[in-house]
């Protein structure tokens, strides 16, 4: 591993160099092609090709979610302790590679013979072990792009770059996901889009610990006591608006990208469209995404979240009322739209994170990135299970038979979930992001603060 690089203050905020912005971002582009196929097939996958039942597979997501809950905030802590001449984070980043790599294919390539009791303790187990290896890699990572910059809008450009690689790997996830969900033979071709995606991702993995640097400064700071870390955490009042902001938009939203091929299938009885809303959604992101890099030091983080979030509310009024009758341009224009919002989103809500992590370091004296991320991600991991759970365990109560016309009732659950809940959440949400507080100005004062310490203690 190359070694750290020398400590530097905000005051001469200098650019990250594009080397180290590839480095950083690369990886997402194994991590978004995964994502984004496990996030719109696995339920259907589970459902339509492996015979699970709804309820089965929504247990399987929920329980793999309350591990993140457990494993989010034990990765982040053990993060923040570890003192290696390689850093913090990159040694985590270097452990997580192989697993990464078995971690997908064990997820996409249960044995033909398995019965139905089998499969599903394969299927849980697989899962579970996926999500590990995830938050080994993603928890770390997230972190020490925190660390990378002090500077308030060299922190948008450096997630803008970072989700533009995400946008890549996530367009990657659309045409997997279309080759395994157009396939004569599935299982097979699930397997051998786990091996190639895993590997990419896996790789990518090692080449960021390899080459993105850790400043010294961060490496030598004290380590932050478990319980004191969490108590700051929700004592701090900027943190406590984000995380409620993440939990309400995500239990809203969380359910969507699963149930889009269903939706497809059985709304617009297409099956076809759901590789074109996927993509429609996607394009937008990645098309939009250097717009936020070039304007990236003349944005206002929290008012152009909120923005989009009111846009984004409305959008989702639009899918509520799907059907088949609809104009194309609508049903396409449509998650075109809510891509824009959610690459604002993904942008401007790490750059804020890193912000309150700067505000909790001059109250605190210590820099615990992991704790903040494995608060904030166990929040929205915890809405991302709920919200899938609720939605298919209402399908199997309401009478949903795979490859079949539904009824009514599972037609009205797809419709709330898929377009009337996460309108209504992103309407409390805006209601909640508006209480943030952290300006700009205020900002400037906390790194010119955190300068002074660091001279003084020649840090």
């Amino acid at each position: 591993m190359s070694g750290a690089s020398p400590s530097s203050s905000s005051a001469s905020s200098p650019s990250l160099p594009f080397g180290t912005l590839f480095a950083y971002g690369v990886p997402r582009i194994g991590f978004g092609a995964v994502i984004v196929t496990v996030a719109m097939y696995l339920a259907k996958f589970g459902t339509d090709v492996l015979l699970i039942p709804p309820v089965a597979m929504a247990a399987i997501h929920s329980i793999g979610r309350l591990w993140d809950g457990v494993s989010d905030p034990i990765v982040g802590h053990l993060s923040d302790r570890t003192r290696s001449r390689f850093g913090r984070r990159r040694p985590w980043l270097m452990a997580s590679a192989l697993p990464i790599f078995f971690g997908v294919v064990v997820l996409w390539s249960p044995p033909q013979n398995l019965g139905s009791f089998s499969l599903i303790i394969w299927m849980g187990g697989a899962f579970l072990f996926y999500e590990t290896v995830q938050t080994i890699f993603m928890i770390p990572h997230a972190a020490l792009g925190m660390e990378l910059t002090p500077d308030y809008h060299e922190r948008t450009r450096l997630f803008a770059w970072t989700y533009l690689f995400t946008m890549i790997g996530t367009l990657a996830g659309l045409a997997i996901f279309h080759r395994i969900n157009t396939s004569s033979d599935p299982r097979t071709t699930a397997k051998s889009m786990a091996l190639f995606a895993g590997a990419i991702w896996a790789l990518t993995v090692a080449y960021a610990a390899l080459r993105v640097p850790e400043e010294r400064k961060h490496m030598d700071r004290p380590a932050p006591n478990a319980r004191k870390a969490f108590v700051d955490v929700m004592r701090n009042p900027h943190a406590r608006v984000l995380l409620l902001v993440y939990g309400i938009e995500t239990l809203g939203a969380g359910a969507i990208i699963t149930l889009t091929p269903f939706v497809v299938d059985y709304i617009l009885g297409e099956k076809a469209m759901a590789t074109w809303l996927g993509l429609s959604f996607l394009v937008s992101q990645a098309a939009f995404t250097p717009v936020l890099i070039a304007l990236a030091k003349r944005l206002d983080k929290k008012k152009l979240w909120l923005s989009s979030m009111v846009v984004a509310a409305v959008g989702y009024v639009i899918q509520l009322l799907y059907s088949p009758a609809m104009p194309k341009w609508l049903l396409l224009g449509t998650p075109a739209i809510i891509g824009i919002t959610r690459a604002i989103a993904e942008v401007c809500a790490p750059a804020i994170k890193a912000d309150i992590i700067d505000f909790d370091e001059m109250h605190s004296g210590e820099r615990k990135e992991g704790a903040y991320l494995a608060a904030w991600n166990m929040v929205r991991k915890a809405a991302m299970g709920l919200s899938p759970f609720l939605a298919l365990t209402a399908l199997q109560v309401t009478g949903y038979v795979p490859n079949a016309q539904q009824n009514e009732a599972t037609i009205l659950v797809l419709r709330f979930f898929y377009g009337g809940l996460p309108a209504l959440s992103f309407i409390f949400g805006i209601a909640l992001l508006a209480r943030y507080s952290l300006s700009r100005d205020q900002h400037a004062e906390i790194r010119r603060e955190l300068d002074r310490r660091a001279t003084a203690t020649g840090g």
